[in-house]
């Protein structure tokens, strides 16, 4: 595992960080934002990380943001260090 998709495995799996996009992977793990697409890209392809997609109410309200979130094997990487 790169640099790059280890900082973003930890972003998504922390708990305070909503990880919506490429570019908040790139400012919040202070790389860049072709490295935060590959690495987006690699675990995904890994199956360590899945798109949650937004939870709406009854009216379309937005009730939780879209994000990606850690799979069990995403977690299980992540606890492993």
């Amino acid at each position: 595992m790169t640099e790059a998709e280890r900082k973003a495995l930890v972003l998504i799996g922390d708990a305070h960080a909503v990880i919506a996009n490429p570019m908040t992977v790139a400012s919040l793990g202070a790389i860049s934002l072709p490295e935060a697409r590959d690495a987006l890209d690699a675990l995904k392809k890994a199956g360590l990380i899945d798109w949650q997609p937004a939870t709406r109410g009854a009216r379309g309200t937005v009730l939780v943001d879209a994000t990606w979130t850690l799979t069990a094997e995403g977690r299980e990487a992540l606890a492993e260090g």
